[in-house]
């Protein structure tokens, strides 16, 4: 899975985003983080669902949502908005596990993982299943 990167969301959140992409955009924060028109990717897709995972200022009723691991290839966004992740100031961007992204990912771009058969799928296309579910 050379030079991609990950984003994890909820299941809940898919339809939207087939609809209008990973959106940088303002929204409410979690606990402390800077999420203010950026877009948040991991290295790793264990790193990005465990944001998912860890996040500590989420509604009780999302506890239950399955979490999707989304892809996308770094190449294909704009170089000029890419940026470190400012929640880790101390990080280095060479070495970082992950990174922002200051414009909105269109929907053709994004592919989601499927566990199952250990491949990257196109969202528009795919009907999410229990094989798309991080586990």
């Amino acid at each position: 899975m050379n030079g991609l990167i990950f984003h994890a969301t909820r299941y809940r959140f898919i339809s939207n985003i087939r609809k209008e992409g990973i959106r940088a955009k303002r929204k409410k924060s979690y606990e402390g983080q800077q999420a203010d028109g950026l877009v948040y990717f991991a290295y790793g897709y264990d790193v990005a669902a465990s944001y998912v995972e860890s996040a500590d200022n989420v509604p009780e009723e999302w506890e239950d949502d399955k979490i999707i691991v989304l892809a996308v290839k770094q190449y294909e966004l704009q170089p000029d908005y890419v940026f470190s992740d400012p929640n880790l100031p101390n990080e280095d961007f060479a070495t970082a596990s992950t990174l922002a992204y200051g414009l909105t990912v269109p929907p053709n771009l994004i592919g989601v993982l499927n566990f199952k058969d250990n491949k990257i799928e196109p969202l528009l296309t795919t009907r999410i299943c229990s094989k798309h579910y991080y586990s």
